[in-house]
């Protein structure tokens, strides 16, 4: 496990900036140019992303907990105003059929209840490749990398309108295939991730093999395909891929 950062007053509020997409354009490429030459900034900006993170998700459930709070007081209310009612007769629905409709009813809260899980894993695990360094000046593929700085500012969508006709070029290009399916996975379409991370994972020789295992595995999860999901995962060397597979071995 890599040691936390000492960061700054100073680094926390740039690196804020930056996760809350308050700085100008010249701003966030110079930023941008400075992780990918440094990677301990890489690592205090995953740790203040973290950090934000938790202290939101700390914010719902302080939410969630007061809405709580009301629900037996709310609930006594309805009790309260049963006594009044009347007492049925007893159903003459057969108890097969009662028995039927429960089936029913558990088979779709087993479903909804598999379904959150999967998302929940997908969203504690996923984090999108951190991407290549942008240095331009020492490629003739401009276009490549001008995607892959709109990619790293989280600008998606730009990233593969960018990619995508230098791939018509170039079908079987591994590393086009592998950005173009982790963007569309951070663009929540997971099909179109899985057929470009599937193209990947086929190439035996990709030096994105193991980490297209990983990124199609979260993909097939958050589809809802696990066996396939399961499968990719124990091909991937990546600690993350067996994480996620004890949990869903559990």
């Amino acid at each position: 496990m890599k040691e936390k950062q000492s960061i700054t007053k100073e680094e926390f509020e740039i690196i804020e900036k930056y996760i809350n997409n308050a700085m100008t354009a010249e701003e966030q490429k110079a930023f941008i140019d400075k992780i990918s030459s440094d990677p301990s900034l890489q690592q205090k900006v995953n740790e203040v992303r973290t950090l934000i993170d938790g202290i939101e998700a700390s914010a719902l459930k302080n939410k969630l907990d007061d809405f709580h709070k009301e629900l037996p007081q709310t609930h006594s209310k309805v009790v309260n105003k049963a006594k009044l009612i009347q007492k049925p007769k007893r159903s003459k629905i057969p108890l097969y059929a009662i028995a039927a409709v429960l089936v029913v009813v558990f088979g779709i809260l087993w479903f909804f209840n598999s379904a959150d899980s999967n998302q929940r894993l997908f969203a504690e695990h996923f984090r999108p490749d951190p991407g290549l360094p942008t240095t331009m000046s020492t490629t003739n593929n401009y276009t490549f990398f001008e995607g892959m700085v709109d990619y790293k500012q989280e600008n998606y969508q730009a990233a593969i309108e960018k990619w995508k006709p230098l791939l018509s070029e170039k079908p079987e290009n591994d590393t086009l295939n592998y950005f173009l399916g982790v963007a569309y996975l951070a663009e929540k379409k997971d099909r179109e991730a899985i057929d470009y991370l599937s193209e990947v994972s086929n190439n035996q020789s990709s030096m994105f093999l193991q980490e297209s295992y990983y990124y199609l595995g979260l993909a097939l999860l958050k589809s809802g395909e696990i066996e396939k999901a399961k499968t990719n995962f124990k091909k991937s060397n990546n600690d993350e891929s067996q994480a996620i597979l004890k949990e869903l071995n559990k």
